[in-house]
């Protein structure tokens, strides 16, 4: 039975270098108000669906990936196969009270078998167990997540969780032992941080030298999952507030302001973004990435190279982006349709009924994958460059859509804006 610990990580494709995740999913103890996780499974139905079974079993599928995985054909175990990094973990925090044993025994194996690991944490609540890992792990990619400049707020949000303090401390440590961090301010929520220049530069002068903001997010279906007393940890008796946020399919207008300001003020110290922030264009990861062999390409990646390599108004036709990605992809035919499937349910119907389902399902190569995001760009920009405020849709003067010769639409390199707003347009012969 295939696991469903260790998987390709589908979600984050071109946002993130990292091929495959890895979570252990046991109920993660730090119990995090607003974790996406937990809320989206609060009846554990990942396990149970398919005959998933149960969490020790998830395990034993995980070590008999790692035991066999040579001999698979399954798509992570070729990643395994090629030693594209695992990160460690998207769905439950690695270090948790329940996971960390579990973590600590394959990362122990992973080290045997020289595959790369990187990190998503909240940290370690006993620092014995920090040891254990840096014996065993080299230099990696860690995202530590602070969200909160006030400890007793978060008690209130994330009452299992490491402290503020320790996390700015593990970053330190981190950096002096040549790992190097990303902060995670996710989820940005503006009143749970009074300072935001002084919020930033604590995690700057700790060593941080990424960064990641994404506001709080909390659907209908998020809200119907949490407990009355993770909806007051949240908003902490302040209903006026809670009604502003809760259920929105956007975040509060009065936000985006704040919101800007934290990127502007991010960029003014010096950190780089793996989002993708519209007023930078420099590569994120080119200081974390030589630490492995091989990853996964992102779109902030190429955007930096556009900045080397185009000028304002630039056409940027399929041809340049499948050339610039595939080198950096796995040479494989696979169930890559999956990838879409994570990002829209309405776009993966709408798509395939013309690609083919059976393709879909087993034999779609990277090449077909981008084209088919290119061709659908405006139903699934965050698998095309489009996703970066740098790229747009490239029109004629008359603002019509111009199309290649193959029938692909062609975007524009922008950075400042579409250049037609200050410009007659380019005409594409």
């Amino acid at each position: 039975m295939r696991s469903k610990q260790l998987i390709p990580y589908y979600g984050e494709f071109l946002l993130v270098p990292w091929a495959l995740e890895l979570s252990i999913i046991e109920p993660c103890d730090y119990a995090c108000a607003y974790c996406f996780a937990i809320l989206g499974d609060r009846g554990r139905k990942y396990y149970k669906s398919k005959g998933g079974g149960s969490h020790a079993n998830g395990v034993r599928q995980t070590l008999n990936l790692l035991k066999d995985y040579r001999k698979r054909n399954t798509f992570e175990a070729y990643l395994l196969q090629e030693q594209y990094p695992v990160l460690l973990s998207n769905r439950t925090d690695p270090f948790g009270r329940k996971n960390k044993s579990q973590t600590i025994a394959i990362l122990e194996i992973l080290k045997e078998l020289d595959i790369p690991v990187a990190f998503q944490t909240k940290g370690f609540i006993d620092l014995r167990d920090f040891d254990k890992v840096m014996d065993i792990v080299k230099p990696s990619w860690w995202y530590i997540t602070i969200s909160q400049d006030d400890d007793n707020i978060r008690k209130r949000i994330e009452p299992g969780a490491t402290t503020i303090e320790h996390r700015y401390e593990l970053m330190n440590e981190l950096v002096r032992r040549g790992h190097k961090v990303c902060l995670g301010w996710n989820p940005f929520v503006p009143e749970w941080v009074t300072d935001t220049h002084l919020f930033l530069q604590k995690a700057w002068d700790s060593g941080a030298r990424q960064i990641a903001i994404h506001p709080l997010y909390l659907n209908d279906s998020n809200v119907r999952q949490m407990t009355e007393r993770e909806k007051a940890g949240i908003h902490g008796g302040d209903l006026e507030w809670w009604n502003k946020i809760q259920g929105k399919k956007r975040i509060p207008i009065d936000w985006w302001q704040p919101l800007k300001d934290a990127h502007q003020a991010s960029i003014d110290i010096g950190f780089k973004h793996i989002t993708y922030e519209p007023h930078q264009n420099t590569d994120p990861w080119e200081d974390a990435l030589p630490l492995y062999k091989k990853t996964m390409p992102t779109i902030q990646q190429f955007a930096a190279h556009c900045q080397k390599t185009m000028t304002i108004g630039d056409p940027l036709f399929f041809e340049e982006w499948l050339s610039w990605c595939l080198p950096k992809l796995p040479d494989i035919e696979t169930s890559l349709g999956y990838t879409i499937t994570t990002k829209s349910w309405s776009a993966t119907k709408h798509i395939m009924e013309s690609e083919g389902w059976e393709k879909w399902r087993t034999r779609m190569s990277y090449c077909d994958l981008l084209r088919i995001c290119w061709q659908h760009f405006t139903r699934l920009p965050s698998l095309t460059p489009y996703a970066n405020y740098s790229f747009c849709e490239a029109w004629y003067a008359d603002k019509s859509n111009i199309i290649d010769e193959f029938g692909l639409p062609v975007m524009t390199f922008a950075p400042s804006g579409h250049p037609i707003e200050r410009m007659e347009g380019w005409i594409y012969a």
